[in-house]
């Protein structure tokens, strides 16, 4: 287990710090959780972010349910990979990705969406309050998208067409659920940490955007220490294809590098 979110603690954290279940279990097959799962208690608060408003299920007041066990295990860890992919946490690249959405006025009238590796679903709430005809919300635990996304999402009251989709990336391209669908915009934060993965967004990218109006927007630390993944290496990846347009768009002036690539479709 390795620790990214470098403004609140130090890369290195002893995976004895993160007091998970050994038997959880991670189920890597791509498949649609419903969304009418509404079975426990949940206590929400508010968060502003610019002059939006949102309402995210707060982690710390966990009553006495079924999916207690599983927040309590994780709500305090980063990633422990191929188990849990960080779902749990607000990750600061969301904020810098939204506040950019907000300050650029991108619409999302009448779009499709995919807040890939969504976790908490920030980035598709926000497109679906701004209009988006569809939005889908994906990130690799199933658990996540029950216990965390979809309350948020309900408490939300989007108006949106939404459906929530866990699993793996390499896996998603043939997944029933989105099989005919191609996105026009796909939004990310935070996921180039593993280089291992890149192969797996080039081949998401390249089969499920919309060719005609298709941008993606990734926010991403410039680099993550101790792992090896940057922005730099994924932009070459990308390059090397002869697919993809990459140009950053957003660059932190201060504090730990961070960055928002857009991803287009080379002509």
């Amino acid at each position: 287990m390795f620790k990214f979110n470098f403004f609140e603690e130090p890369l290195e954290k002893d995976i004895q710090n993160c007091s998970y279940e050994k038997e959880f279990t991670s189920d890597n097959n791509c498949r649609e959780i419903i969304d009418d799962i509404r079975s426990d208690c949940h206590v929400f608060k508010s968060l502003f972010i610019g002059n939006t408003k949102f309402y995210i299920k707060d982690l710390e007041k966990i009553g006495e349910s079924k999916s207690k066990q599983f927040l309590t295990s994780f709500k305090d860890c980063d990633v422990i990979p191929a188990l849990y992919e960080g779902g749990l946490k607000i990750w600061e690249c969301t904020y810098d990705l939204l506040l950019f959405l907000m300050n650029n006025k991108i619409t999302f009238e009448g779009k499709t969406v995919l807040d890939l590796g969504c976790g908490c679903g920030l980035l598709g709430i926000f497109t679906a309050m701004k209009g988006a005809k569809e939005v889908h919300f994906q990130d690799f635990n199933a658990d996540v998208l029950i216990n965390f996304t979809i309350p948020n999402v309900q408490h939300n009251q989007i108006k949106s067409k939404i459906k929530f989709i866990s699993g793996d990336w390499k896996q998603f391209e043939s997944c029933s659920v989105v099989k005919n669908v191609l996105y026009d915009y796909i939004l990310s934060s935070e996921i180039l940490y593993n280089a291992s993965n890149y192969y797996k967004l080039y081949e998401l990218f390249n089969c499920k955007l919309n060719m005609s109006t298709a941008e993606i927007l990734v926010a991403s630390k410039s680099y993550y220490f101790g792992v090896g993944g940057s922005v730099q290496q994924f932009q070459e990846y990308l390059n090397k294809t002869g697919k993809f347009y990459c140009a950053t768009v957003w660059k932190t002036s201060k504090g730990v590098q961070r960055e928002i690539l857009s991803i287009k479709f080379a002509n």
